[in-house]
C-alpha cells in the first residue's frame, strides 16, 4: 500500500510521486480555478502572479511549486536524521495533506510562503551542530521576512524562532534580536521602493488597517471534505501523541528537534485561526503535521491496518475532487 511503498527512496517512489501529484490535480487542470485576489500586503505574491493570466500555467507552476516543497521537506527531515535515510515517505504525506482540499488546488500566497519555512525549520534545526547562532539567526529571520511578503500572517513565526532559541538555551541576547533585523531586512528595501515611486504612505496605511482588522475566522466545510477532515485529524492527533510518547527513548539532540517542530505546530495553529482569509489558506500548519505523520508512519512496525486507512482516504480525496 501507499505508506510501505513511500517508505522506500528511488526513481521508483519519485515517480510514483509525480502519478500521485498528476491524480490529486488532475480535476483542477480540467477545469482551472482563479488565483487567489491580491493584496497590498502580499507584494511578491502580486508580482509572481502579474507574469502571466493564464490559470493553467499558474495550476501548472502550483503544482511544481508543491513537488519541490515536498522533496525539500522530506531532504530536511533525513538530513537532520528525524527519518530513515532510504524514506520518500515526509514527501508523499506533505503532497496528500496539501491537496486534500480544492480550496488548497490553486496558487494562494501562503502556499509560496510554505518554501521559506522550510528553509528556516532548516537552518533552525542546524542550531545544535554549529555554533555560527548569529548568521542561522539572521538567517531564519530573514527567510521568515521574505516568506510574509508572500503571506503576512507568517511573521507570528518569530515566536517559532525564539522558542527554538529557548529550547537550545542559548545565553546570548544578540540571537534573539538579531531574527527581528532579519525579518526587517527585506521591508526596508520594500519601503525603499515604495518610498522612490511616492507610494510609502499609502504602503503604510495599508499595513496599518490590516493588523487593525484582524479577526477570528473559522471555515466550515461539507460532504466529502468533512470526512477527510476528520481522518486526517485523528491520524495527526494519534501521531502527535505517539513521538511525543516515546521522545525520551531517542537521542537528546533528537528530542530538541521534536520540541522545536511540536513548537512550530503550536504556533501554526495561531496562524490558523489569526488571519484575515479563508482558514484553509493557513496551509503552513500542514509541515508540522506532515513530520510528526512522517515519523510516526516510518516508525510504526504494524503499520497494515493504518496503511489500508489511509490508502484509502487519498482514493477518497481523489475521489471527492471530481464530484466538486
Amino acid at each position: 500500500m501507499l505508506i510501505q511503498f513511500f517508505r522506500n527512496n528511488s526513481f521508483i517512489q519519485f515517480l510514483g510521486l509525480l502519478i500521485l501529484g498528476a491524480a490529486l490535480w488532475l480535476n483542477v487542470f480540467i477545469a482551472p480555478p482563479p488565483i487567489a485576489e491580491n493584496s497590498f500586503t502580499t507584494p511578491l505574491y502580486n508580482l509572481f502572479t502579474s507574469i502571466t493570466n493564464n490559470h493553467l500555467i499558474f495550476i501548472f507552476l502550483t503544482l511544481i511549486i508543491l513537488i519541490v516543497q515536498a522533496i525539500y521537506l522530506n531532504h530536511v527531515l533525513i538530513r537532520h536524521e528525524l527519518i530513515h535515510r532510504n524514506s520518500f515517505l515526509a514527501a508523499f504525506l506533505y503532497m496528500v495533506l496539501m491537496s486534500h482540499s480544492l480550496q488548497l488546488q490553486h496558487l494562494y500566497p501562503a502556499l509560496i510562503g510554505s518554501f521559506f519555512v522550510i528553509v528556516t525549520i532548516d537552518s533552525l534545526l542546524e542550531f545544535e551542530l554549529k555554533e555560527d547562532y548569529l548568521r542561522l539567526s539572521f538567517k531564519a529571520g530573514f527567510y521568515l521576512g521574505l516568506a510574509s511578503l508572500f503571506y503576512l500572517p507568517i511573521l507570528i513565526l518569530l515566536l517559532f524562532i525564539w522558542g527554538t532559541l529557548f529550547i537550545y538555551r542559548i545565553p546570548n541576547w544578540r540571537p534573539w534580536v538579531i531574527p527581528i533585523v532579519g525579518i526587517i531586512t527585506p521591508y526596508v528595501f520594500l519601503f525603499t521602493y515604495y518610498f522612490w515611486i511616492d507610494a510609502a504612505e499609502s504602503y503604510l496605511t495599508h499595513y496599518q488597517n490590516y493588523f487593525s482588522e484582524i479577526k477570528l475566522l473559522y471555515s466550515s466545510t461539507d460532504g466529502y471534505v468533512r470526512v477527510i477532515m476528520t481522518i486526517l485529524v485523528f491520524f495527526m492527533t494519534i501521531s502527535i501523541t505517539r513521538v511525543l510518547g516515546r521522545i525520551n527513548e531517542k537521542k537528546i539532540v533528537i528530542r530538541k528537534k521534536i520540541k522545536i517542530i511540536l513548537n512550530l505546530f503550536f504556533i501554526c495553529v495561531i496562524i490558523l485561526f489569526v488571519n484575515n482569509d479563508l482558514i484553509i489558506h493557513a496551509s503552513v500548519i500542514y509541515i508540522p503535521v506532515s513530520i510528526f505523520m512522517t515519523i510516526y508512519f516510518s516508525e510504526l512496525r504494524k503499520a497494515f491496518w493504518p496503511d489500508l486507512i489511509f490508502s484509502l482516504t487519498v482514493l477518497l480525496i481523489i475521489f471527492a475532487h471530481f464530484q466538486s
